[in-house]
């Protein structure tokens, strides 16, 4: 096991992770970050040499965003496309993501409704994250209180079994966190044993669960 944390791309988190002896780092891909999958591609050979010469590997790349945003999905999918191609260039073979939510999802709560679009756009993102032996790790950030169904129907076991169902790729699984669990007043471990995708990647830390009401 690696024991590493999330971060934007520097080379001072860079020094700092080999000095306070963590082995990996978990990078910020998203839109406008330093790993800018459209803007980094001249700097991914120095940016792969620096981890490398300071012994830190790239867990994972975070590439978050509701990827079924009305009006945003090719800008999207574009982008996420690029990410998951980036990926192999950094020695990583995970990205990160959220499963993304329809308005019909927001408005009725039902995470079925966002099922039809997330088919559309996930069949292809598994055929590109194949093609680059890349696994797409989705997390289980709940998203908002007291409602937490805003930007991600990747949140509970029932959310799951529609996605994998929807789209039966072996490229597809999870990015667990514990504590977004435990927020929402469920146990944690529950179910995620006879979850049919292993979590490819877990990031446990350190929450604080307040009463919403």
């Amino acid at each position: 096991m690696k024991l590493g944390f999330l971060t934007g791309y520097s080379e001072e988190r860079v020094k700092f992770a080999k000095e306070a002896g963590f082995t990996c780092l978990e990078l910020n891909a998203g839109q406008g970050s330093p790993l800018d999958a459209t803007k980094a591609g001249d700097n991914l050979s120095r940016i792969k040499d620096t981890l490398d010469e300071h012994g830190i590997a790239v867990s994972a790349l975070a590439c978050y965003m509701n990827h079924l945003e009305a009006g945003k999905e090719e800008q999207n999918a574009a982008y996420f496309k690029s990410a998951l191609e980036m990926a192999p260039r950094l020695g990583c073979n995970v990205v990160a993501t959220m499963g993304g939510c329809t308005a019909e999802s927001v408005q009725s709560g039902d995470v079925s409704k966002s099922i039809p679009a997330f088919k559309k756009a996930f069949s292809e993102h598994a055929k590109v994250a194949e093609a680059n032996n890349v696994k797409i790790a989705f997390e289980n950030w709940p998203g908002g209180h007291p409602w937490p169904l805003t930007v991600n129907i990747a949140i509970s076991p029932a959310g799951w079994d529609m996605m994998f169902d929807a789209v039966p790729s072996p490229a597809m699984g999870l990015e667990y966190d514990p504590s977004h669990r435990s927020v929402c007043r469920l146990i944690p471990s529950r179910r995620l044993k006879n979850t049919r995708r292993v979590s490819t990647t877990s990031t446990p830390k350190t929450q604080r669960s307040e009463p919403r009401f």
